[in-house]
């Protein structure tokens, strides 16, 4: 497994979902968006599973995750995870920052991630993504400049607060095309997400948790490059408590070779802008 791989595998959408919902037009907006709340939360990361394929012996890490904004006038997330791997042989640690932006009504996204390895940096993917009638039209800056169209789809803000809508009506079954710059900022990924039983539990310690309703979410990404797409298993699994104002507790995430475990170690919540009149 290559360093690129490495970092590929431990990109994560956070925390980035009976009714069947496809994004093949542009819909009103979700009104989950006004419970979003600003915050940033840490969460500790270890191995909690390795097939003796995937080469890795021991892993863990820390999460930090920040969104601020409203739904008024967009939301800017800050994304970083950093890993430390050891494969028996060596210890490599990989560390991606990204940062983005949606606009409040979900037709506008900027992107931006640059990923090290061993504090040395080793790639940068920039660019920006609008979502139009016949389809999401990419304009890439790095690693270079390019042009993508790609299918309809919506972005990771709005993506998550049409599953807390789900949610909160009740429905267990939604899936989606979504955007969110991740890899090399080219691709669609396809969502199929399970929403459990709805509960008041909350994170150990976290106390702007407690009492929330919240509900067990499972999402699935697939590939839109496969051919067989209606058959292949999914690139990557994220599941994880997701509480009614946008917050996700503890999480798993899941990939071909390897599983790992996020806690949620420390929550705050931070001012959230409010609409001008």
């Amino acid at each position: 497994m290559n360093n690129s791989e490495l970092l590929n595998r431990s990109t994560i959408a956070m925390i980035s979902l009976a009714g069947t919902f496809f994004a093949t037009s542009l819909p009103a907006q979700p009104s989950a968006l006004s419970e979003l709340v600003a915050h940033r939360a840490v969460y500790d990361v270890k191995l909690s599973d390795a097939s003796d394929r995937s080469g890795i012996r021991g892993m863990s890490g820390r999460i930090v995750y920040e969104i601020v904004g409203s739904a008024c006038e967009g939301f800017a997330v800050k994304f970083r995870f950093v890993t430390r791997i050891e494969t028996g042989k060596r210890s490599i640690v990989t560390d991606q920052r990204t940062t983005t932006f949606e606009d409040s009504k979900g037709e506008n996204f900027r992107f931006l991630t640059r990923s090290y390895v061993n504090d040395q940096f080793e790639k940068e993917v920039r660019g920006s993504a609008k979502r139009t009638d016949s389809g999401m039209e990419v304009v890439l800056k790095k690693p270079e400049g390019r042009d993508v169209k790609l299918g309809n789809a919506i972005f990771m803000t709005e993506h998550i607060a049409r599953v807390i809508e789900k949610a909160k009506i009740g429905e267990t079954f939604f899936t989606a095309d979504v955007f969110d710059g991740s890899d090399d900022g080219d691709e669609l990924m396809s969502t199929t997400t399970i929403i459990g039983k709805q509960s008041l539990d909350s994170p150990e310690g976290i106390k702007p948790l407690n009492n929330m309703p919240n509900w067990p979410v499972s999402i699935s990404y697939f590939s839109l490059k496969d051919e067989k797409r209606g058959e292949s298993l999914p690139v990557y699994q994220v599941s994880f408590d997701l509480f009614e104002n946008g917050i996700s507790g503890n999480l798993t995430m899941k990939y071909a070779d390897y599983s790992l475990a996020g806690k949620l170690i420390k929550l705050e919540i931070l001012p959230t802008a409010s609409c001008a009149e």
